[in-house]
C-alpha cells in the first residue's frame, strides 16, 4: 500500500511540475509569435540563483529573486522578439535564435555551477508527514500544495478572468484585439513574463524536491514542446496542456514501472507518436465520412 500511495504521489508531483512548464511556455509562446525554447532556461535561473549563496537562510530570498530574473529575462526577450519581427525575421529563424540562446544560457550556467547536479532540499526542511501508516517528506507534499494550487489559479483566471479573456483574444487574432484598442504589446510582455516565471516556479519546485543540473534545460524544452503540440491536439488552453502534462506523467511511472532506467524522454516521444496516430485516424474517419 505504502508503495502505491508514493507512485502516485511522484506521478502527481511530475504531472504539476509538467503542467506548470507546459502553460508557461504556451504563454511564451503565444507572446513571441514562435515556440520560444529560450523559456527552458527559466528553470534554470531561478534555483540556481538561490545555489549562489551557500549560507541557508539567504536562498529563499535568493530564489524570489531568480523568479524576478526570469520575468525581467522573458520580458528583455519577448522585447527583442517584437522587435526582429517588425524587422522581418520570420517564425524559423526567431525559432533557432531561441534554440541557440538556450544552449548559449545552459553553457553559461554549466561553466558557473558545474554540469554535475544540486539540490535545494536541505534549505526548505520540511517535516515528514504520515499518512496511513506511510512517511512522505514535507518537500514533496510541499510541491504538491504550492504546484496544484498555482495550477488551479491559473485555470481560474484562464476561464473567468478578464487577463484570462484577453489573452485567448490574442491567441485567437492579434489584429482585432489591436483594432479594439487593446494595448497588444503590454498583454504581449506580460504573458512572457509571467511564462517565463513560472518555468522558474517549476524548477525552483523540482530542486525543493529533487535534483536538478544545467543538461536537464534540453528535456524542460522538450517537455514543452511535445505538451504545446499534443495538448493543442486534446483541447485548447491550458487544459489541453495539462491533460498532455498528466499523459506524460502517466508514460513515464508506466515505463518505469515495467522497464529500468530512466524513460522520461521516451515517454514523451510514445505520447507524441500516439496523439498523431489517434489524431490522423481521427482526420481520415471524419474525410471518409464526407
Amino acid at each position: 500500500m505504502m508503495i502505491v500511495m508514493q507512485h502516485c504521489l511522484n506521478t502527481l508531483e511530475t504531472a504539476v511540475l509538467y503542467s506548470l512548464v507546459a502553460c508557461g511556455f504556451y504563454l511564451a509562446s503565444i507572446s513571441t509569435r514562435h515556440f520560444s525554447f529560450a523559456a527552458a532556461l527559466g528553470f534554470l535561473i531561478a534555483p540556481y540563483s538561490a545555489l549562489s549563496f551557500e549560507s541557508g537562510p539567504s536562498k529563499f530570498p535568493m530564489a524570489l529573486l531568480g523568479l524576478c530574473l526570469c520575468g525581467a529575462f522573458g520580458f528583455v526577450y519577448q522585447r527583442a522578439s517584437s522587435h526582429m519581427s517588425k524587422k522581418g525575421a520570420r517564425e524559423g529563424q526567431l525559432l533557432i535564435l531561441s534554440l541557440a540562446t538556450m544552449g548559449i544560457g545552459e553553457n553559461i550556467i554549466t561553466l558557473l555551477f558545474g554540469s554535475s547536479s544540486q539540490t535545494l532540499s536541505s534549505v526548505f526542511g520540511f517535516p515528514n508527514v504520515i499518512l496511513s501508516q506511510a512517511q512522505f517528506s514535507g518537500q514533496q507534499l510541499a510541491v504538491l500544495v504550492v504546484g496544484w494550487g498555482l495550477l488551479a489559479i491559473i485555470l481560474f483566471q484562464w476561464r473567468s478572468a478578464l487577463i484570462g479573456k484577453t489573452l485567448q483574444g490574442l491567441v485567437e487574432s492579434r489584429l482585432n484585439l489591436s483594432l479594439r484598442g487593446v494595448p497588444v504589446q503590454t498583454i504581449e510582455s506580460t504573458a512572457a513574463v509571467i511564462g517565463f516565471i513560472l518555468i522558474g516556479t517549476s524548477g525552483t519546485l523540482w530542486a525543493v524536491d529533487g535534483r536538478i543540473k544545467p543538461a536537464m534545460c534540453t528535456e524542460v524544452g522538450v517537455i514543452g514542446a511535445v505538451t504545446f503540440i499534443v495538448g493543442a491536439l486534446v483541447r485548447s488552453g491550458p487544459t489541453g496542456l495539462v491533460l498532455a502534462a498528466a499523459a506524460l506523467a502517466l508514460g513515464r511511472l508506466f515505463l518505469s514501472l515495467t522497464l529500468e532506467g530512466d524513460w522520461s524522454m521516451t515517454a514523451m516521444l510514445l505520447v507524441l507518436g500516439c496523439a498523431l496516430l489517434l489524431k490522423r485516424k481521427a482526420i481520415l474517419h471524419v474525410e471518409s465520412a464526407l
